[in-house]
């Protein structure tokens, strides 16, 4: 006898399932008073990161086994490793995006420092022509763009750290995004609370790359600075 149509966010779950209540599973299956599995919940707190998180619930997992030779314990690695192991392939998307947005960092760093030379052409003249090396003129442009790499790599750092800490302890709450919407017309759960995680390593390796990328950038804009000739300079328009 059907009691009843369910309608998750599950797709899957709605197509064709068949749900019983505890104590009738358990006459159908003739376990009445057993138990078949035990789910532990190991607590996750905002911020850990994947990794940090893994590494604990296999290691409570790898305890539970040694203490409880009887049984099978499994992880959630072990049940949805191949999941997990998706979700990683898929940062290779998130380096190649990394890498397009330094790309297009690091033309608009030659192009300000370009503009820079072309703008203090006469001053890079009067410069040598007070006893500035060419090597003092390169130095010069280098730094600045070195500065320019600073900035904008603290302004980043600010900017993402208020965006972290937002998703770390407020969340995007899909269900939210995704209100008026069936599971159906997206082929996925639209449920839950998506959390970011604390990560100061790629904080600081995007700042340092940053400036390394400023760095480079700004080398030839500065090369071809310093091997400008004083008369060219004094005569520039």
């Amino acid at each position: 006898m059907v009691k009843g149509l369910i309608s998750t966010t599950v797709p899957s779950i709605n197509e064709a399932s068949l749900f019983l209540t505890y104590r009738g599973a358990e006459k159908l299956l003739d376990l009445e008073g057993s138990v078949t599995s035990l789910h532990i919940k190991v607590r996750w707190p905002k911020g850990e990161s994947i990794p940090s998180y893994t590494k604990r619930v296999e290691t409570i997992a790898r305890s539970l086994q040694e203490k409880l030779p009887e049984y099978k314990v499994s992880s959630f690695m072990d049940i949805y490793g191949d999941f997990l192991l998706l979700m990683q392939q898929k940062k290779a998307t998130t380096y190649i995006i990394t890498f397009l947005i330094l790309l297009i960092a690091a033309v608009g760093i030659v192009n300000t420092i370009l503009m820079s030379v072309y703008e203090r052409i006469k001053e890079i003249g009067v410069l040598m022509a007070m006893g500035f090396k060419p090597k003092e003129i390169r130095r010069l442009f280098l730094l600045e763009g070195i500065v320019i790499g600073i900035i904008g790599g603290l302004a980043g750092m600010v900017l993402g750290l208020v965006v972290d800490v937002w998703v770390i302890y407020s969340g995007i709450n899909f269900a939210e995004m995704y209100s008026g919407m069936r599971a159906s017309d997206i082929g996925m759960p639209i449920w839950g609370t998506l959390y970011g995680e604390w990560n100061i390593v790629a904080f600081l390796l995007s700042f340092g790359f940053g400036v390394l990328v400023s760095f480079v950038s700004t080398y030839f804009p500065a090369r071809y600075a310093s091997r400008l000739q004083v008369t060219e300079c004094l005569r520039f328009v």
